[in-house]
């Protein structure tokens, strides 16, 4: 309907904010609001890395429509015969949407044998493991491996006993020391690079506040009570945190009954749909002043309202899905 609206000249619903309601219910800010509040609501518990890849699927097909579809119709770029040519070459030379695929290929690169994480056995071999330091003199104890992992720290294998406790060879000391790290793929840079890993999570934490600096920058244009009397954002806040959790609910209970997803990937779905807009959706909007006003007042007021409602999301979804 939204849809509809915003391609009509309807004088009583401005098109650009039917537009822009139309963008915000469909893309949530599911990777810096709902991947956070999905993992650690599994913290420490078997159902982690399911929920954690659950929410990265979703991103993947959200992310590259973001920095297509949504682009081109924010920006005001026509798609007909006389500027194809050009729009192509600005989607294909998109900044973002490169990485993005770049990433998921990288990713998938994980899936050729030898660049995922493998165990496999070894015939017994017996390494000098550092144990403690006395006086500056170096002890060691002489452990009998039997099977070879990869990838640790540094692309280096992991080696691992009888007993499941597992080694690793530290290049910094020039010699192997016990971790209890898990194999994990080249492209885990938690495991494998954790220096670059700590760099890209500290710059993709940037993203958010700015964005939400030039959020509150527009709003103070305003009085702050217009967030709260706006009754389009209200609306928008009544779909987006209601309407459409509750539809996921339905979607996800009737693959939940016929077995065909487990429990807890149903409740991070259902989740992730309660998330308030995207950081992406809102920059463009600002970018290119489609409905500013509006995008700011339904960004703030969405927001606190998911504070809100997740938990109870949460809880209701624990009742239905007999999660403990």
């Amino acid at each position: 309907m939204l849809g509809t609206i915003s391609a009509t000249t309807n004088n009583d619903v401005p098109k650009e904010r039917a537009l822009m309601m139309f963008i915000l219910i469909i893309f949530g800010a599911t990777a810096t609001f709902g991947l956070p509040v999905i993992s650690e609501f599994y913290q420490g518990t078997s159902h982690q890395a399911g929920a954690i890849i659950s929410v990265s699927m979703w991103n993947i097909p959200q992310r590259i429509t973001l920095y297509t579809f949504v682009f081109v119709i924010i920006s005001g770029i026509k798609m007909n015969k006389e500027n194809l040519k050009q729009t192509c070459k600005k989607l294909a030379t998109n900044s973002t949407l490169m990485i993005t695929v770049l990433g998921l290929f990288l990713w998938l690169t994980q899936l050729i044998p030898g660049l995922g994480n493998s165990t496999k056995d070894i015939d017994a071999i017996q390494i000098d493991v550092f144990t403690k330091q006395i006086d500056g003199v170096n002890y060691f104890d002489t452990i009998e491996v039997v099977k070879k992992a990869k990838f640790g720290t540094n692309f280096n294998s992991i080696y691992i006993a009888k007993d499941s406790s597992k080694y690793i060879f530290d290049a910094s000391k020039n010699l192997y020391i016990a971790t209890n790290i898990e194999p994990a793929g080249w492209m885990d840079f938690h495991t494998t690079m954790p220096y670059v890993n700590n760099v890209v999570l500290t710059l993709s934490r940037l993203c958010t506040p700015l964005v939400w600096l030039t959020v509150g920058m527009k709003m103070s244009e305003k009085r702050l009570r217009e967030v709260f009397t706006d009754k389009y954002v209200w609306l928008y806040t009544f779909i987006k945190l209601i309407i459409v959790p509750l539809i996921m609910l339905a979607i996800m209970y009737s693959f939940y009954t016929a077995k065909k997803i487990p429990a807890e990937v149903c409740l991070t779905i259902v989740v992730v749909s309660v998330t308030p807009p995207g950081t992406v959706p809102a920059a463009l909007s600002l970018m290119y002043n489609k409905a500013p006003n509006f995008t700011a007042r339904a960004s703030a007021l969405s927001t606190i309202m998911s504070i809100i409602l997740i938990p109870i999301f949460i809880v209701l979804c624990e009742f239905i899905f007999k999660l403990t």
